[in-house]
């Protein structure tokens, strides 16, 4: 998946986390057009533990719902 590859090119630190800072340089990268306030509120959304950066998981289940289920989902209790 390109998802964490995505994820990775602003982890600028290596850090396996996206902090405020760098989640902030992916945006102005990427041309999302979000500013000061709204950024901060986006990164509150995705930083679902409240723990202060975003790591892969929380990341591509928030911006990719679908993707997370094919590529942390659990198996169906009845299909094995």
């Amino acid at each position: 998946y390109e998802i964490p590859k995505l994820f990775q090119l602003f982890d600028f630190d290596d850090s396996e986390e996206i902090d405020i800072e760098e989640f902030e340089q992916m945006l102005k990268e990427l041309e999302v057009g979000l500013k000061g306030e709204d950024i901060r509120e986006l990164f509150k959304v995705i930083d679902k533990d409240a723990g202060g950066s975003i790591d892969t998981k929380e990341f591509v289940k928030t911006l990719y719902p679908n993707e997370y289920r094919i590529m942390y989902g659990k198996k169906h209790p009845f299909h094995g």
